[in-house]
């Protein structure tokens, strides 16, 4: 996570931003938006927020998320 107490923050940080600039060339971003404003409407509602908005805004599971995500990353390195 983002606490500031984390050793891993960096880490986090990058993965988060690359996760964001993996998604508009492949969902555009009006489907990015879509998602951050479902993760925010859900999150007050429910712990599984990140879960429901990816169900419900692209269709995937966090699994199928981040297994295209991580081929994503593989090449851009």
């Amino acid at each position: 996570g983002f606490n500031g107490a984390n050793p891993r923050i960096g880490i986090s940080y990058e993965e988060g931003w690359l996760q964001f600039a993996y998604m508009p060339p492949r969902y555009g971003e009006g489907r990015l938006v879509q998602l951050y404003r479902a993760v925010g409407r859900s999150a007050a509602e429910e712990p599984r927020s990140v879960t429901s908005a990816l169900q419900s805004v692209l269709h995937l599971t966090p699994q199928g998320f981040r297994s295209r995500w991580q081929r994503y990353v593989r090449q851009q390195l």
